[in-house]
């Protein structure tokens, strides 16, 4: 017999399955517009298609829409091969104990290597959404206050740290003086100008620390080495921290730093060099989405809905097109708005 055109799109993008319906015997009847007999029982074409979709699920033909869309957009992609890689180290890392050589996994998808294993088991279909929805995340829910926090944080190399220390210069009963106080703090910022200037003339910093600096228990302003979250650790001051990483490689501050001690100026020589943030942007993204999905179990989803919809990925069928709806509104009412500033969810903007 020769089926509807629609029926089998049906059977081949969808990848639907009658195995469950034993198939007794197929006829053709011109007047009842294609008839299937399923033991002894006839059914029209109409009938037999809505059996069928009624029964699949549009996750198996979103799977070929997706495949074909992500396939075109990520071929020349270098992030793909290290996705699927880190993507199968996963699956075999969780499966070590029991099945350290994988056998027992490729047999169930009915393989017997890992390049077939990738394919079949969808490996490579989850990275390419991986990185779809990455991408996605990026551009539709991502702060920008949040990427330069992930990048300054995590990505701002290691760094030696000196420091040069100008104190207000008061007594201990000026304390409660609030006059005197400022007087003593602008003093002191004068004085940091005023070295800073001689740096700049040619003065070294450790020249400059051994003149001026009121911390003498440094060897030459030498804090010590840190990334910003051994700086963290180690409890140095925010605005420390700050103009630290801020500075370039072998520089100083050029303006005063004021600390709880007084006014500080700040040297750095990078032992593990910052990168710019375009070397680093896949990576900031992906840590940053990996941040949103810890915090949301519906982070993917809800992005590759959007993503779909900017591609125009969309399924025709009435049946399954209302079931990715279905789908599509209880990710979007799922998925809560991701607080940046909530107590554990992995940012701290206190830097």
């Amino acid at each position: 017999m020769t089926f509807n055109k629609k029926i089998l799109t049906a059977l081949v993008v969808g990848s639907l399955s009658i195995s469950s319906v034993s198939v007794m015997a197929l006829s053709q009847k011109e007047e009842n517009n294609n008839v299937m007999s399923v033991n002894n029982k006839e059914i029209k074409e109409k009938e037999l298609y809505n059996k069928i979709m009624f029964s699949s699920d549009y996750k198996a033909t979103l799977e070929v829409l997706d495949g074909k869309v992500l396939e075109k957009k990520y071929k020349d992609d270098k992030r793909l091969n290290s996705m699927i890689e880190a993507k199968y180290k996963e699956i075999a890392d969780s499966l070590k104990k029991d099945d350290p050589n994988m056998e027992k996994e490729f047999a169930s998808y009915g393989v017997d290597n890992k390049a077939s294993y990738i394919k079949k088991a969808d490996v490579r279909l989850g990275a390419l959404r991986e990185l779809a929805a990455i991408d996605t995340a990026a551009q539709k829910l991502f702060k920008q206050e949040e990427i330069d926090y992930i990048y300054d944080n995590k990505f701002s190399g290691t760094a030696k740290i000196s420091s040069i220390l100008i104190e207000p210069k008061m007594s201990a009963k000026d304390n409660g003086n609030n006059g005197l106080t400022d007087k003593a703090k602008a003093e002191a910022n004068k004085e940091a100008e005023k070295v800073i200037s001689e740096i700049k003339g040619g003065l070294s910093f450790k020249d400059a620390y051994n003149k001026y600096s009121a911390d003498k228990t440094l060897e030459n302003g030498y804090i010590g080495t840190f990334n910003v979250e051994q700086a963290h650790t180690a409890q140095l001051e925010n605005p420390v921290i700050k103009e630290a990483f801020s500075l370039k490689d072998k520089t100083s501050s050029t303006t005063p730093v004021e600390t709880s001690r007084g006014y500080e100026i700040i040297s750095v020589e990078y032992t593990v060099p910052k990168k710019s943030f375009e070397d680093v942007k896949n990576d900031v993204n992906k840590m940053l989405f990996d941040l949103y999905q810890g915090n949301n179990n519906f982070t993917r989803e809800y992005v590759l809905d959007q993503f779909r919809a900017d591609e125009k990925i969309e399924i025709t069928d009435e049946v399954q097109s209302k079931q990715h709806a279905n789908s599509v509104l209880q990710n979007r009412k799922s998925y809560t708005t991701f607080d940046p500033e909530a107590q554990n969810n992995g940012l701290n903007y206190g830097y």
